[in-house]
């Protein structure tokens, strides 16, 4: 499923102004981090490739043994 659909290129741009980001509750919060910020609708607030990268190679093994996002 896409985050926003339209009927034209104008009825799109529409609903990415206006309607807000939502995500399946399946989807980890780690990812929603990385989705939102990479969607940002302002240039200036949207994740850098660098950025994105850096936050996933921050990950590391919890006491569990599966594997979370350090966002330190």
């Amino acid at each position: 499923r896409l985050p926003w659909n339209g009927n034209s290129e104008q009825n799109l741009l529409q609903n990415i102004m206006s309607k807000p980001l939502t995500l399946p509750n399946q989807v980890s919060d780690e990812s929603k981090l990385i989705l939102v910020k990479m969607l940002a609708i302002e240039e200036c607030d949207r994740y850098s490739w660098d950025q994105v990268f850096k936050l996933v190679l921050k990950i590391d093994d919890n006491p569990t043994g599966s594997k979370r996002f350090s966002y330190a």
